[in-house]
């Protein structure tokens, strides 16, 4: 970073080191976006940044191209300490008529190979996010199928609204809570995808990650018979953990990598969206 950027990005800064120096050890950032429910959709969010954060380009929005205004939210989602947003949109909408999302999964329970018309091998992804990866993989994966669950509306909303006129019949998507995968699926599943979950990087979280055993004892409820876990991450507390969850609960390692891109032996893979711009700055991903 050059030091004029330095030196602009310090003094955007200054009120939250006054306010740090002060005592406070959260600061969190507010904005909307929008004229208001009668003009159309309203979004507002919270962003509590690490205390020495410094992202290179980041300035009033108006100020910004939309093309990078892009970059730059891969960058602040791959740093952000906790972010709370709320969108005043269609999302209810959206996922009503969308022919993809699975309204009562509880209902397909051991029943998911008549949901696809064939026998072939489920794969579920955790935490889908905006869903490029559980979609791509279906996409190049005609032979198997594919669903993706994701807690918040909003994001999938927005991966339902990526796959947009394309049919792919061998993909499904759910809107729920990980935790509750045991009351939509028998042993049914073949292959468990977390890629760049929540890393919930503080101790008393740990329980929330994917791979604590809370998490590993359910997998154990849905698996139709080998346990198959696929996980990628740029956090290196997170991936560190999984191994030892993985490891204590008994799970053999096939493969593992501490820089997928760069990796001799060419593994097989799919980048999500965030991924994508770890890939350009070079940043190493952790595989298992």
């Amino acid at each position: 970073m050059k030091d004029k950027e330095l030196e602009r990005l310090t003094n955007l800064k200054q009120i939250e080191k006054e306010l740090h120096q002060k005592g406070f050890k959260n600061i969190c950032g507010i904005d909307e976006e929008g004229r208001g429910p009668l003009a159309g959709p309203v979004v507002v969010a919270g962003v509590i940044m690490p205390k020495d954060s410094m992202i290179e380009g980041v300035n009033d929005s108006k100020k910004v191209s939309e093309k990078k205004r892009e970059l730059l939210y891969d960058k602040i989602i791959a740093r952000w300490i906790f972010m709370r947003y709320n969108i005043v949109k269609d999302a209810d909408e959206i996922l009503k008529n969308s022919k993809y999302l699975i309204k009562n999964p509880s209902n397909y329970k051991n029943k998911w190979k008549t949901v696809f018309n064939n026998n072939n091998p489920i794969c579920l992804e955790l935490g889908m996010g905006r869903g490029s990866f559980i979609t791509n993989m279906a996409i190049l994966n005609p032979d198997v199928n594919y669903i993706g669950l994701e807690i918040d509306k909003s994001q999938t909303a927005t991966a339902i609204n990526k796959i947009g006129g394309r049919v792919i019949p061998n993909l499904r998507i759910i809107c729920a809570d990980a935790k509750d995968i045991i009351n939509f699926f028998g042993k049914e599943i073949d292959t468990i995808y977390l890629t760049f979950s929540e890393p919930w990087p503080k101790k008393q979280d740990a329980n929330k990650r994917f791979t604590n055993i809370s998490y590993l004892k359910l997998y154990d409820r849905i698996f139709k018979k080998n346990k198959h876990i696929i996980l990628k991450t740029d956090n290196k507390v997170l991936f560190q953990s999984a191994l030892e969850s993985l490891s204590d609960y008994w799970y053999v390692f096939d493969k593992v990598s501490l820089d997928l891109h760069n990796d001799e032996r060419k593994i097989d893979n799919v980048m999500t969206d965030f991924e994508k711009q770890y890939y350009k700055e070079h940043r190493a991903i952790y595989y298992v």
